[in-house]
This record gives C-alpha cells, structure tokens and sequence, in this order.
C-alpha cells in the first residue's frame, strides 16, 4: 500500500515538473508577429481603373518563399526571422496587394488577365527594399491582341529608426508593390491602346 502511494506520488510529482516546464516554455517563446504588403486602405486607389486586370498567377523566388519573412543580413547571408510571419503565403499577399492596388475596374473596362513573376524579392536590413519582376498583360476579351511582357525594376529606402528594422522593411516593399501596380495598370493600358511597356 504504501509502496502505491508512493509510486503515485512520483508520478504526480513528475507530472508538475513536466507541466511547469511546458509553462515556462510558453512564458519565454517569442511572441510571433504578423505582417502583410497591403497598404492602408486610406493609401488605396479609390476610383476606377482604366483596365479590370484580374491576376491569374503569381510566382515567387524560392528563397523567400515561406510563412517566416527572410532579409539579407550580409552579402552571402539571409536570415530567416522566426518571429515575424506574413500574414498569408508571401505570393498571395502580392497578389492581395495588388488587387487593392489596381482598384476596381469600371463597368466597360476591358478585361486584362496578368501572369506575375517576381524574380527578386530583397530586403536588406538598414538599407533598401528591392522588388524585380516580369509579367505578361493579356487582352481576355479581344484574341487579336498580342500579349505585352514586360519588367520592372524598384526599389525603396529602409533606413531603419529606434530598432524598426523589419517594419521599415514591410513598409518599402508595400511601397515597391504600390509603384509596381502602376507600372502594370499603365502597361494594361498600353495594351488596350496599342502601345508598348511603360519605362522601367
């Protein structure tokens, strides 16, 4: 009997440590933090878009594409940030930053479909946000058009103030996205009118 008792006291005594140290585990995680590329909605366009471009593929570098947010910390280093995550997959939160980029295309737009490819995606810590990228515009509702390719390249300054260096960071990048939307509705355009790409 005793022999019981004591055995269940071990097993209790064993079960406390186990649940105190998961408590303290808890207590000193990171707390994870989320990001997205959308920009304010008061920084959004609000009128209609000379084009309804509706996004059919988005595709972005491998290196960067992952829940955590990943900066270049040297020339040879990248850093994956273990507590700072996109709030979704980091190519749908270009896509979702770019629909609201676009804005909403009048009644008698002309449909555009748009196939993305981000070829660079850096952020370099103190330093700048670069975005490169090639896309293909299409008229949908006119065959006889020729599809448009085109690239940009952008970047923005992320001189980081009082240890903001990641948020400075997602702040030049919506900023990158906000210029890169521009360039594709003046490329959408183009398309419509006849014309070539817009200056890089």
């Amino acid at each position: 009997m005793k022999q019981s008792i004591f055995n269940a006291m071990m097993a209790l005594k064993n079960l406390l440590i186990v649940a105190g140290l998961l408590a303290l585990a808890a207590c000193t995680s990171p707390q994870v933090r989320f990001h997205t590329l959308m920009q304010p909605p008061a920084q959004q366009i609000q009128g209609y878009g000379q084009a309804d471009i509706s996004v059919t593929s988005v595709s972005v570098p491998a290196q960067v594409d992952r829940s955590e947010l990943v900066i270049r910390k040297a020339d040879s280093e990248l850093l994956v940030l273990s507590s700072d995550w996109w709030s979704a997959s980091l190519g749908e939160e270009i896509r979702s930053a770019l629909v609201a980029g676009f804005g909403p295309g009048a009644t008698d737009a002309p449909q555009v479909g748009l196939r993305l490819q981000i070829t660079r995606f850096d952020s370099v810590a103190g330093e700048q946000a670069w975005l490169e990228a090639r896309y293909r515009v299409t008229a949908m509702d006119d065959e006889g058009k020729r599809p448009l390719t085109c690239s940009a390249r952008l970047r923005t300054a992320a001189a980081a103030a009082d240890g903001e260096t990641v948020n400075t960071l997602v702040l030049a990048q919506q900023e990158n996205l906000r210029l890169l939307s521009e360039h594709i509705m003046q490329a959408a355009s183009g398309l419509v009118a006849g014309h070539g790409c817009p200056e890089v």
